[in-house]
């Protein structure tokens, strides 16, 4: 009956299963696929009990890989000082959102007959008046597993919440979302590591550079007819809306051209994110299927 659906090739990269849960976990009674809900949606959904995340290849495959989030062995590293070691940037901005939420909880259900539990917190949970619980009921194997579930779900969080950003005086072509970077200030001894959620690439005569942003990575935006409705629109639903107006700021900018300074309009926008964004909405992921055999987009 899904012979009218395209295939896609999903690859699993080496150390994918890391987290020892891919291939052990069995959500059991506690997954499903309900009428007209969507294979990605359902595949976001499985990919939350885990520390993979996807990431669509040049070779048009869907790989699942496991990022590296700490350390100091980096995709890329990006410099104020000249130098062949480093790829140099105009500027940065650096921040850090409150993880939300910050309590991560996974049980048995209380009609089960198991009665498994474990959890794991950010340090921002332990700050006054900041604690925020998320509880998720799973058909657990042990109080190690429902643990490792909520590590798993806790380390996507604080991944997604923005730390920082920078401006590139060129396009990086091999620079890609989740790629772990480091941005160096050796004038002022500073650095922040982070995982790539956002890129922006621009051009116009005798300009053409790149932005990055640390955190959540957005896969694809909706439309904006959504508040052509007469009806009240939820805050979940509005945030996004944002970014397809980013969109559209910068069609505006390639008209007016030379007329607005790059690196101006990027701060103006990172301020614009900063103050705009909620919480709740900050930590969010979005992820576009495919259309069309092939077809990646």
């Amino acid at each position: 009956p899904y012979s009218r659906y395209p295939a896609y090739t999903i690859t699993f990269d080496s150390g994918y299963d890391s987290d020892g849960l891919i291939d052990v976990f069995i959500p059991a009674d506690a997954f499903r696929v309900g009428q007209n809900e969507t294979r990605m949606a359902k595949f976001k959904e499985l990919l939350t009990y885990t520390n993979a995340v996807p990431r669509v290849g040049s070779d048009e495959e869907i790989h699942i890989f496991t990022p590296t989030t700490s350390g100091t062995t980096y995709s890329n590293e990006y410099s104020l000082a000249k130098g062949r070691d480093f790829h140099n940037y105009f500027s940065k901005r650096f921040r850090r959102r409150i993880v939300s939420p910050n309590y991560i909880t996974f049980k048995s259900h209380p009609a089960h007959d198991d009665e498994y539990t474990g959890f794991a917190k950010d340090a921002s949970a332990d700050l006054t008046d900041m604690l925020e619980r998320e509880t998720h009921f799973v058909r657990a194997a042990s109080n190690a597993q429902c643990t490792a579930l909520a590590g798993a779900l806790l380390s996507k969080l604080q991944m997604q919440s923005e730390k920082g950003s920078g401006v590139l005086p060129f396009v990086h072509f091999g620079q890609e979302t989740y790629d772990f970077v480091n941005f160096i200030d050796a004038r002022a001894g500073d650095s922040r590591a982070g995982n790539v959620g956002s890129m922006v690439k621009f051009y116009q005569p005798g300009q053409f550079n790149m932005s990055l942003g640390f955190g959540r990575v957005p896969f694809g935006v909706p439309s904006l007819q959504g508040l052509a409705k007469e009806t009240g629109i939820t805050v979940q639903a509005l945030l996004p809306l944002i970014d397809q107006a980013y969109s559209y700021i910068e069609q505006l900018i390639d008209i007016v051209g030379d007329k607005v300074d790059i690196n101006d309009f990027n701060q103006w926008v990172l301020d614009f994110v900063d103050d705009a964004y909620f919480r709740k909405v900050e930590i969010s992921e979005r992820f576009k299927m495919p259309v069309g055999a092939n077809k990646f987009g």
